[in-house]
């Protein structure tokens, strides 16, 4: 068997270590050869601290692209992002910095909106969701509350140290023994009253479930009453659901508004009754004529006048009748001509 020669050798071995070169340059260095097929899209972030290019993006932590490019713009980390075609995003997505771990590397979780008709197109921005959180703000919260931890141990340090501390300890712990003990004893003594305010509680609260069924029977009542009303069902159901009584009424109010223009406008009777002022005037004139007519009888003047107020007028009358009365008791005794007669001479005295 032929010998591999040492140049083939050497050969293999630098092509080896080609190949390893270049894995180790695209998954640690994160260098995206073949990637550039998609579309850009940008998000503008209030800090990119931790995100570099190559960074991974993801939706629901799939990566779907990477990031492609960081710049300062208006004081805010301008960052390209590049997706496949095959990835579609709604207009109201929202893009957030995100990192696995505590310590962990950065990356663009892209929260998917709902919107179906409109999405983001090539070039376009995904608005920024949550500011991303500082780690070294983070720590510098951590380490201010350990100082005023620090602080506040300090302060029970120097009030429960040495012997005088630990007595007022000893003695709070013995105060609280007794409080409970007491605490016992008043509940043993007034059990029999906590269990009747107990009960009552119980009988209080069988009244509320009565109550509570009562009003649950009442709501259900009027439920079905509105439904039969909404049905149409009933009187007052008619009165609703029925449009002819609508129309009528509608109709009938109508009528009434032309009626109460024609009386405004003076026509018809009626009409000249309330716009004709010569009426008024000559009820008026009449008034004011029997008015006069009435004061003149009151004070005797006229015929009419001197039969109110004139008494002989009455007394001769009265005298006529009780002659005419005598002279008819011999009606039965004379002729006709002879009882005429009669009368008229007795009235004619």
């Amino acid at each position: 068997m032929k010998k591999i020669s040492t140049e083939i050798k050497v050969g293999v071995f630098v092509v080896l270590g080609i190949l390893v070169l270049a894995y180790m340059t695209v998954n640690i260095e994160k260098i995206g050869i073949g990637r550039a097929v998609g579309y850009r899209i940008f998000t503008k972030l209030d800090s990119a601290a931790g995100l570099v290019k190559n960074s991974p993006v993801r939706i629901a932590g799939v990566e779907v692209g990477r990031v492609e490019n960081i710049v300062l713009e208006n004081g805010k980390a301008k960052v390209t992002l590049r997706l496949p075609f095959q990835i579609t995003l709604p207009i109201d997505s929202m893009a957030f910095v995100k990192s696995e771990g505590l310590l962990g590397e950065k990356y663009i979780e892209i929260q998917p909106g709902s919107s179906k008709d409109v999405f983001v197109q090539q070039n376009a921005e995904v608005r920024q969701g949550a500011s991303p959180a500082d780690i070294d703000q983070i720590f510098t919260q951590i380490g201010s509350v350990a100082t005023d931890i620090k602080g506040v141990t300090a302060s029970l340090n120097r009030v429960l140290g040495g012997g005088e501390g630990e007595q007022s300890l000893k003695k709070t712990f013995e105060n609280i023994k007794e409080i409970t003990s007491d605490l016992n004893i008043t509940i043993k003594q007034n059990r029999e009253k906590f269990s009747t305010t107990m009960s009552n509680f119980e009988n209080l609260s069988r009244d509320l479930a009565g109550v509570s069924a009562k009003a649950g029977d009442t709501f259900n009542t009027i439920n079905r009453v509105a439904k039969k009303i909404d049905d149409g069902e009933g009187t007052l159901g008619k009165l609703v659901a029925d449009k002819t009584l609508y129309d009528q009424s509608k109709d009938a109010m109508a009528s009434l508004n032309k009626i109460v223009k024609k009386i405004d406008d003076g026509e018809g009777t009626l009409g000249k009754l309330v716009t004709d002022k010569t009426l008024y005037d000559q009820s008026k004139d009449a008034m004011t004529s029997l008015n006069n007519i009435a004061k003149k009888i009151e004070k005797g003047e006229g015929t009419l006048g001197k039969l109110i107020t004139d008494e002989t007028l009455y007394t001769e009358t009265k005298s006529a009748i009780k002659k005419v009365n005598k002279a008819a008791e011999g009606v039965q005794e004379q002729t006709p001509v002879t009882v005429l007669g009669t009368v008229l001479g007795t009235v004619l005295r």
